[in-house]
């Protein structure tokens, strides 16, 4: 009877709602950003993708599992979801630190980032970002699994998802080298990026058209940008 309370609760159905708001939004936008014409527009086009797979994957499952307060799924699901959810994440992160180094090599060498940055090598990019994010996600598929707990009283049971590692350090170890590999060393990155961006873009202010040529020479067409449309891909063409 509890259980059947809180899933008509007011926050349980506020909580469906929100979720539900989210998905629509999110799977609308996300799959209008997947169609990608130019090479540097494809790693946006990859970040689109990392949402879509939280949106139609991860957030469905969390949903049931948060109203629920168990995992209904199965042990495959329970191995399947936080690794999907990890990877979607990773490569989200790489991806980012991918546009930047696009970013900065089109204001940096606007000739060179032009040829630099073909359809082939941004592909080969981005097999290397989902690579990659697999690669250090993998543990999951084999540390998650379900566990059937006896409720107090006796005549019931609830069966979660958890994850187990055959000893604590090797948990720790592993979190610290996600750390290391997802935030600390991509966060470094970008600012060191994003300043040395910044920096050229501020020696270049008194040439006039700077900002046009590096981003013209860098999409191979004839644009106007100002500093702010070089990060957003807002330009007029």
């Amino acid at each position: 009877a509890g259980l059947s309370g809180r899933r008509g609760s007011p926050g349980t159905v506020l909580l469906a709602l929100m979720y539900v708001a989210s998905f629509i939004t999110g799977l609308a936008g996300n799959v209008t950003a997947l169609s990608a014409s130019s090479a540097t527009r494809r790693l946006l086009a990859n970040l689109a993708a990392c949402d879509t797979l939280v949106v139609c994957v991860c957030m469905p499952a969390n949903l049931v599992h948060h109203v629920h307060r168990a995992w209904p799924f199965g042990e495959p699901l329970c191995r399947a979801v936080p690794f999907v959810q990890a990877v979607s994440v990773a490569a989200s992160v790489l991806s980012l630190a991918a546009l930047g180094l696009s970013r900065y090599c089109g204001v940096h060498s606007p000739l060179r980032a032009r040829h630099a940055f073909t359809g082939a090598r941004v592909g080969a990019v981005i097999v290397a970002v989902w690579a990659v994010s697999s690669g250090l996600c993998l543990p999951l598929l084999f540390t998650n699994e379900t566990r059937t707990l006896e409720l107090p009283d006796g005549a019931r049971s609830v069966t979660l998802c958890v994850e187990r590692w055959s000893e604590v350090r090797l948990r720790q170890g592993y979190n610290f080298l996600l750390f290391c590999a997802l935030y600390a060393f991509p966060v470094l990155f970008n600012l060191v990026i994003c300043s040395l961006t910044v920096r050229k873009l501020w020696g270049a202010k008194g040439e006039p058209g700077a900002f046009g040529f590096a981003r013209s020479a860098f999409r191979g067409d004839s644009v106007s940008c100002s500093a702010t449309d070089l990060f957003t891909s807002n330009c007029s063409e």
